[in-house]
């Protein structure tokens, strides 16, 4: 199995590598930016913004996200916010106030995490190891060596913690000393892109997606497989457009199971029995998000949908970033918001789209905002990590702010 950066297929393609040549793979797609030149960027248009966004705190882990392959996101509840560097740092911070509670160290490039229960906080890293920290002091607990590199995990029900390796493989550890309770060892095709989504938990059942495009539902005890079903089936003559991995998040909603493949398709599977309930093309490059009503996700082109989540027929497409690079979205209620490629957070209202605000933040993002009630945090490629609160405007203030 050859596994291949996003950012390096991404390069090559710009640099006119002929197999990238009228590749239906999204991220290949991005050639046309590169070729035709930056005259393709949307220019951002005024907005008169109807929400206002004010800082509340701020915290520098001291290094900027460069590695790659890293899938470090913050774990945030109403009272900690728990954060890793790639350097090997580990932060618990106060939800409120961004006070440093401990800071603890592990040796290696952190690229996992952090995942979190009750009592442990937990990482992993490029030397293929877990560690879990205790959630109070930021003590080492244990740690665990695995079979490859780190590069997703995930906190399950009933003291257990699942773990995605760069080898293909979704193991379970024993939350309590860290002991392996079973593997998945999944085939891989030849090319995938690096990288492991995060798995979920859905009641006694663990989901997790796979580079041959394919969603597998496990028995969280004894890992016996439930079901499995394809999202996408690699289609085209090069290994380059075969690659379909299912590499972002599976986010769950009433029973429902949406995931997006790299073969441009978002779907949605009811996680009982696992019927596939639909699929739709779409070019996302980042996993989508979900509320009540809506499946919203970006697209290549810095296009933002809005799904139905029942049929995944389309509400709405906003298209007016167009090659913004909108990174991944995430619902605040009556708005979806979205960061693009300056540093600029853009909200959408969620009944048509329309562009209702527009703030200036410290660049583009390492993982995808999360929203607490009326508060926003955001993790910054250059090592920032900020927390905002927002709030609509009875009037209207002009402006880029």
């Amino acid at each position: 199995m050859k596994q291949i950066d996003s950012a390096i297929l991404l390069a090559a393609c710009a640099a006119g590598l002929s197999a990238c040549a009228g590749m239906s793979n999204p991220l290949v797609g991005l050639q046309e930016l590169w070729e035709k030149g930056p005259s393709r960027i949307a220019e951002l248009q005024p907005v008169v913004n109807r929400i206002a966004l004010t800082p509340l705190w701020d915290y520098s882990v001291g290094s900027k996200y460069s590695d790659p392959d890293s899938h470090v996101v913050p774990w945030i509840d109403r009272d900690h916010v728990l954060l890793a560097a790639n350097d090997g740092e580990v932060f618990a911070l106060n939800a409120s106030t961004g006070a440093r509670i401990w800071e603890a160290s592990v040796p290696g490039t952190i690229l996992a995490g952090v995942a979190a229960d009750e009592r442990r906080a937990y990482v992993g890293t490029w030397e293929q190891e877990v560690f879990a920290l205790d959630r109070e002091t930021g003590a080492q607990v244990w740690k665990q060596t695995m079979p490859s590199e780190v590069l997703n995990l995930k906190a399950l029900p009933d003291g257990r913690l699942a773990v995605r390796t760069n080898d293909g493989r979704l193991s379970v550890l024993n939350a309590e000393d860290g002991a392996q309770l079973w593997s998945h060892v999944h085939g891989s095709p030849s090319l995938t892109l690096r990288g492991a989504g995060e798995p979920e938990a859905q009641d006694d059942r663990v989901l997790a997606g796979f580079d041959d495009g394919r969603l597998i539902a496990f028995d969280a005890q004894s890992g016996l497989q439930h079901w499995e079903v394809r999202l996408a089936i690699p289609t085209g003559r090069t290994e380059l457009e075969r690659i379909v991995d299912v590499d972002g998040p599976v986010r769950l909603a009433g029973g429902v199971a949406y995931a997006s493949a790299l073969s441009n398709q978002i779907g949605a599977v009811e996680t009982v029995e696992g019927n596939l309930l639909w699929s739709k093309e779409v070019q996302a490059l980042h996993a989508p998000a979900v509320d009540e009503v809506a499946v919203y996700v970006t697209d290549l082109h810095g296009t933002l949908w809005s799904l139905d989540r029942k049929n995944g027929g389309v509400y709405w497409e906003q298209d007016e970033l167009a090659y913004r690079n909108l990174g991944a979205p995430a619902p605040t209620g009556l708005h979806v918001i979205a960061v693009d490629f300056e540093g600029y957070l853009h909200w959408f209202r969620i009944t048509d789209g329309e562009i209702v605000a527009r703030h200036k933040v410290d660049g583009p993002l390492q993982a995808p905002p999360q929203v607490r009630l009326d508060r926003i945090y955001l993790l910054h490629l250059n090592g920032r990590f900020a927390a905002y609160q927002f709030v609509p405007l009875l009037g209207t203030a002009a402006g880029d702010s």
